[in-house]
């Protein structure tokens, strides 16, 4: 399925910058006048690396956007959310569809248009009846419900570690400037470039695909956010 084959290049894209530690951020949302050179730049590949690893898996919460695009570079799919550990909420554009994902207490909630599910949904909601009871409600299954689409989302830090951990071949690039924010760009050997601001907490701010089709930003690390679970009638049990 198409829609499978997006999945999963989300995953590979995202999970390149999954795992290991250097300093914590400091709790506030990153801008690009929030201080001195912090010296990641000066840094070995490897060391810059790791410094990315750990923002994304350890300073939250954030905030993560992304635009996947095709041959031709129209945008496929498109997503925005908020991480908070093991929580999560946003919105994804695939296909023309729309769909509002939320994770929260042992709970993946996904919320579409009947369209959606008889084109995307499971075998049980493809069909008319089905999706006109469960389209424009929150459909609730269980946490990592391979029914729904939402870990495919969410799941970022959970199962890529060793995508990373197995490259050992990092570039060091440019100084550069990314959503107005200073950073320095790092490719690794077969997964893309990521770039880590270069004023404040050494954070990530933006993960690109090699051929530039794939293209995810960070923000907004340690940023209140509010996670909440719908309205009990407007909630559907897969």
């Amino acid at each position: 399925m198409r829609n499978l084959r997006i999945l999963v290049l989300i995953v590979a894209i995202v999970f390149l910058v999954a795992g290991c530690q250097i300093p914590a951020n400091s709790g506030k949302p990153l801008a690009a006048d929030s201080g001195a050179d912090n010296g990641i730049a000066d840094l070995p590949a490897e060391r810059i690396a790791e410094a990315a690893v750990s923002s994304l898996t350890h300073n939250y919460p954030m905030r993560i956007k992304g635009r996947f695009a095709d041959d031709s570079g129209a945008a496929v799919l498109t997503f925005d959310m908020v991480r908070n550990f093991s929580d999560g909420r946003g919105t994804v554009q695939v296909d023309g569809y729309s769909l509002e994902i939320i994770r929260l207490r042992g709970h993946d909630y996904a919320k579409a248009d009947a369209a959606f599910w008889i084109a995307r949904g499971p075998a049980e909601l493809q069909h008319s009846d089905a999706a006109a009871r469960v389209g424009g409600k929150w459909v609730r299954g269980e946490l990592y419900s391979s029914k729904l689409p939402v870990g495919r989302f969410l799941d970022f830090h959970d199962n890529l570690w060793e995508a990373l951990a197995n490259d050992t071949t990092f570039t060091k690039g440019e100084r550069t400037v990314v959503n107005g924010v200073p950073a320095i760009a790092c490719a690794s050997g077969n997964a893309g470039t990521i770039y880590v601001a270069t004023q404040g907490a050494p954070n990530v701010i933006r993960t690109e695909s090699p051929d530039g089709r794939a293209v995810i930003d960070y923000s907004e690390y340690g940023a209140p956010v509010t996670i909440e679970e719908p309205p009990a009638d407007q909630v559907v049990d897969l």
